[in-house]
């Protein structure tokens, strides 16, 4: 996902962490580089199979900058979420 302003939004169906676990997915987001500079990489969000895992499908991005998708698994009964994320 790429917003106006050139930052690149996606997630990672493994990694990241949360607290000592290991493993359940990203949103992630690369900050446009001013000038020359180069993307800086910055993490919105890590799974923690509670609130979702392996995230997967497209982000949607709203008029006031919210990320919205879906995880494969994770949630209260494993079979995935909808999620938002404010960057």
């Amino acid at each position: 996902m790429l917003d106006a302003d050139g930052n690149i939004y996606g997630t990672t169906v493994i990694g990241g962490k949360f607290g000592s676990r290991y493993g359940d997915g990203t949103i992630f987001e690369l900050v446009a580089p001013l000038g020359n500079g180069r993307y800086k990489e910055k993490v919105l969000r890590n799974f923690d199979g509670r609130d979702g895992s392996d995230p997967m499908g497209n982000l949607f991005l709203d008029e006031s900058g919210n990320l919205y998708g879906t995880t494969y698994s994770g949630g209260s009964s494993s079979a995935g979420v909808v999620f938002e994320v404010t960057p």
